[in-house]
């Protein structure tokens, strides 16, 4: 069997997702008056919870990104601005109480204050009060809906620019509701395909699509989002490209409601090498992204046809690596000194293909799909089965497949909200990490 090599590349240029998500859209195009540039910022990775931050306040505080957040939360200096209740920010902020948030908590502590509330006057305030969540903990909160001072830098794609300073309707929210959040973070900057999700506030206020990037990194120099457009361009370590990475291009659905919904993609199955995984149901799979989740997590009868699919793979490919005790909260781990790397340092076992709407596919190659543990020599399968109450949670399709972190990194990955398209262009040799910045005073080597 042979297995396909990812090749070394000086530039990769997303051509293919540029084309189709990064050019203007229709309601852009309709502008009159596009004077704006899209917004960079980095994206930092927190080894403790494998959370997402980007350094988006003014104060430098970080936000934890999310998907499926409809906010944008943090805790406020008690002074600070405040909406009236019969405001239209006030109204749709409202909108998005997620379905556990209630201003009478069902427990002592289901409900938190923030600063700036007074919890007597609660019920006569002219204040907006709105019920931040916390998507990690679970937990609610009541906060004043504020104006905040968001920044960030204007980007051609290749660096960025110089800094932006733009305001952003925002939740208060107590300390306490940072439970579970990376050290330092104040807040989440939510993502879902809401009106006052951090990247609709961007298109509003700087005059660019509403629709965003990601290339996610692990490492200590973190990646880069970008929002309101392209191109994305990240180099690599010094050749000539040999390539171009074909993008890969599909629907990218939505479930809304006052919980944000979530963002998710359908597949028709999965492959591997070729090979059909044996999965009763006729059914499209729900491939719901997170970055919520450490690793990718999947349905039960999804997760066992696939990690056995991928032993019988591997076992075929490389007979000669053997097995080695399983390490929580993995099942299925592999000695990593017998498992055979390409030239660049990366695991060459069978791919993972994610089959997918308009005969596209998302190829999971070695380097995502198994994962090295501690300072030993093992390696393990880098997917868990999804907790039973991870499949009933939600009122719409039901995912079968929620993509993690680990799986989403080393990748461009687009969000086209106005359009409604998903775009990723696949596992990348160059780092996330190697976007230049420092105002443009790194050149090309």
């Amino acid at each position: 069997m042979k297995m396909p090599q990812t090749k070394l590349l000086l530039v990769v240029a997303i051509l293919v997702i540029s084309q189709l998500l990064f050019s203007p859209s229709t309601a852009a195009a309709a502008r009159e008056d596009e004077d704006g540039k899209p917004l960079v910022i980095r994206v930092l990775k927190d080894n403790a919870t494998s959370l997402y931050t980007i350094p988006i306040k003014d104060d430098k505080h970080p936000l934890v990104l999310d998907l499926s957040s409809p906010l944008i939360w943090s805790t406020c200096h008690d002074s600070h601005p405040t909406f009236k209740p019969h405001e239209h920010e006030c109204k749709q902020a409202k909108s998005y109480t997620h379905p556990s948030c209630s201003s009478k908590p069902k427990h002592a502590g289901d409900s938190l204050t923030a600063a700036g509330l007074d919890k007597r006057k609660k019920k006569k305030s002219p204040k907006c009060v709105t019920h931040p969540y916390n998507p990690i903990t679970g937990k609610c909160g009541d906060g004043d809906l504020t104006r905040t001072n968001l920044s960030a830098s204007a980007t051609n794609g290749v660096f960025d620019l110089y800094p932006v300073s733009f305001p952003a309707v925002t939740s208060c929210a107590p300390d306490a509701l940072l439970a579970s959040l990376p050290a330092g973070a104040a807040g989440v900057a939510g993502l879902s395909d809401s009106k006052l999700s951090l990247q609709a506030q961007i298109a509003s206020t700087q005059k660019v699509d509403k629709k965003f990037a990601l290339c996610l990194s692990s490492g200590s120099e973190g990646g880069v989002a970008i929002f309101g457009g392209g191109p994305l361009i990240i180099p690599g370590p010094g050749r000539k490209p040999d390539r171009i990475p074909e993008a890969t291009v599909v629907p990218l659905h939505s479930r809304r409601d006052s919980s944000g919904g979530y963002y998710y993609i359908k597949a028709k199955g999965i492959t591997i090498n070729t090979k059909r995984v044996p999965i009763d149901d006729d059914d499209d799979l729900i491939v719901e992204l997170s970055l919520r989740t450490p690793y990718t997590s999947l349905r039960s009868d999804v997760y066992h046809a696939l990690k056995q699919a991928f032993d019988n793979a591997t076992s075929e490919y490389a007979p000669w690596v053997k097995h080695v005790p399983p390490v929580a909260p993995f099942e299925l781990c592999y000695n990593s000194s017998q498992i055979p790397y390409s030239r660049y340092g990366q695991a060459q076992l069978p791919p993972i293909e994610l089959r997918l709407e308009r005969d596209q596919t998302w190829t999971i190659w070695a380097p995502s799909s198994i994962v090295s543990i501690g300072d030993e020599p093992v390696a393990c399968f880098a997917f868990v089965e999804m907790k039973e109450e991870q499949v009933g949670e939600t009122h719409g399709p039901a995912p079968a497949i929620v993509m993690g972190g680990y799986q989403l990194e080393q990748q461009v990955l687009l969000f086209d909200t106005e359009e409604g398209r998903f775009g990723t262009s696949g596992l990348m040799l160059p780092s996330c990490g190697n976007f230049m910045w420092h105002n443009g005073r790194q050149d090309f080597i």
